[in-house]
C-alpha cells in the first residue's frame, strides 16, 4: 500500500479479462478508494476526500460504515462477503449514502472490484466513487412535481364530475318530480267535480311522494353543495344510538308502509357513539331510503348495529333486488351513473350515497356493500371511535 501511495499509481492485473488498467490516483477526476478485507479504507484519492469532506489522511483507517448512513451498512459488507467466496461476483455496482463531514447525507454511486494476487488470493477492493445527490435530488424534485400534477389532473377530473352531475340534477333528476307535481296537481283540479274519492286520494297520495321526493334530492343536494365547500361543521358528541335511529328512520317509515316494507332494529338499549348526531343521521336516512326505494313490495329491512374496541359497525340490509358486481364498483363515484331502474322504474342520483361516504369518511370510518343480483343488499360502515375533531 505504501509503494502504491508513493508513487500515487495503481497498477492492477483482472485476471478475468487479462488487461492491465492504470489508474493515478491524485489526478483522476473521479472518487477512487482501496479498502481490505476488512473493510477498513487504505487509500483515497483527493477528489474521494472532496466528495466525502475529509482529509485524506482522515479517512486512512477509518471503517467504510463509519461514514455510511446505518440503512446502507448492509451493502458494502453484502458484496464483500459474496466476492472473497466467488471470483465471478468480484465486480459489483450499487447506490450507498454516507455522511458527509459537515452531516449533510450525499448519494454516491460505486462500482467496486475485488483484486487479487498472482496466486488468486485476494488483496483489496478499490471502488470508484461518483457523487450523484444533485442528480437523485433532481430526479425526486421531479417524481414530487409529477406526482403533483397527477393529483391535480384528479382533481380537475373531480371537480369536473361534480360540476356535470350538479347539473345533471338540476336539469333532470330534481325537474321529474316537479313534472309530477304539476301534472297530478292540474288534473285534480280539472276533475276535481268528477273524480271520486278514491281517485281524488290515490292523486293526492302520488302528490305527497312526489314532493316528498323532490325535498329529500334538494336536502342532499343543499348538504353535498355544502361538503364540497367544507361548509358543514363537524361537531361529535356522545349520543345514545337508539335515540339516533328512530329519529334518522322515523321519517321514512311511510314510505316503507306504503309498500308493506317491515323495518326492524338490531341493538343494544344503552349503546352510545360519539358521532355528529346530523351527518350519522343523513347517512342512515339514505341508506334506508334507498333500501325502499329498491325494495319490492311486502320486502323487510333490517338495521343491525354492532360494537368492538375500535368502531361501531352500521349494516342496512334489505330483500330488494340487489346490485350487479359491474354496478357495484361505480358506487361511491361522483364521475359514475348508474342506470338500472329501482323498482318504481325510476333512477336514482347517486347523491346521497356521496354523502354517506365523505360524512363516513369525516368519522375516519369505511363504507361499502356487499350484495348480489336478485338477492339484496347489505350497506355497511363503521364510525371510528378515535375521531379527530377538526
Amino acid at each position: 500500500v505504501e509503494s502504491l501511495k508513493e508513487k500515487k499509481l495503481i497498477e492492477y492485473e483482472l485476471k478475468s479479462s487479462k488487461q492491465k488498467y492504470h489508474i493515478s490516483i491524485e489526478n483522476a477526476n473521479i472518487g477512487i478508494m482501496t479498502v481490505d478485507i476488512d473493510g477498513y479504507i487504505q487509500t483515497t484519492n483527493k477528489e474521494c476526500a472532496n466528495i466525502l469532506g475529509f482529509e485524506q489522511s482522515e479517512l486512512e483507517r477509518m471503517s467504510v460504515n463509519e461514514i455510511a448512513v446505518p440503512e446502507d451498512h448492509s451493502i458494502s459488507p453484502a458484496f464483500m462477503k459474496s466476492a472473497l467466496a466467488s471470483k465471478e461476483k468480484s465486480k459489483a455496482e450499487f447506490v450507498k449514502k454516507f455522511f458527509h463531514k459537515s452531516g449533510k447525507i450525499i448519494t454516491c454511486q460505486i462500482s467496486s472490484s475485488l483484486l487479487h494476487d498472482d496466486n488468486g488470493q485476494p488483496l483489496f477492493f478499490i471502488s470508484h466513487i461518483k457523487d450523484i445527490t444533485h442528480r437523485i435530488e433532481q430526479e425526486e424534485a421531479l417524481q414530487k412535481l409529477n406526482t403533483k400534477l397527477l393529483e391535480t389532473v384528479d382533481e380537475l377530473r373531480i371537480a369536473n364530475a361534480a360540476k356535470d352531475k350538479f347539473f345533471r340534477i338540476i336539469a333532470h333528476d330534481l325537474k321529474n318530480p316537479f313534472h309530477s307535481i304539476l301534472g297530478l296537481s292540474e288534473l285534480l283540479m280539472d276533475h276535481e267535480q268528477t273524480s271520486n274519492p278514491a281517485e281524488i286520494q290515490q292523486m293526492a297520495s302520488m302528490i305527497n311522494q312526489s314532493t316528498e321526493d323532490a325535498y329529500k334530492l334538494l336536502e342532499n343536494l343543499l348538504a353535498w353543495s355544502m361538503s364540497q365547500t367544507n361548509s358543514i361543521p363537524f361537531n361529535p358528541q356522545k349520543n345514545e344510538v337508539q335515540q339516533i335511529l328512530n329519529d334518522a328512520i322515523t321519517p321514512s317509515i311511510a314510505s316503507a308502509k306504503a309498500k308493506s316494507i317491515n323495518i326492524t332494529y338490531n341493538i343494544e338499549d344503552d349503546a352510545t357513539i360519539y358521532a355528529d348526531v346530523n351527518m350519522l343521521s343523513t347517512i342512515l336516512r339514505n341508506l334506508v331510503s334507498n333500501a325502499i326505494k329498491f325494495t319490492p313490495k311486502m320486502g323487510e329491512i333490517k338495521v343491525a348495529v354492532s360494537q368492538n374496541i375500535s368502531d361501531t359497525l352500521f349494516t342496512v340490509s334489505d330483500t330488494g333486488i340487489g346490485i350487479s358486481l359491474e354496478d357495484k364498483n361505480k358506487l361511491f363515484k361522483i364521475e359514475e351513473k348508474i342506470s338500472n331502474p329501482d323498482t318504481d322504474a325510476q333512477t336514482g342520483t347517486g347523491l346521497g350515497l356521496l354523502l354517506c361516504k365523505e360524512f363516513v369518511e369525516k368519522h375516519n370510518g369505511k363504507i361499502w356493500v356487499e350484495s348480489e343480483l336478485g338477492k339484496g343488499s347489505d350497506f355497511k360502515f363503521t364510525i371510528s371511535h378515535e375521531i379527530q375533531t377538526a
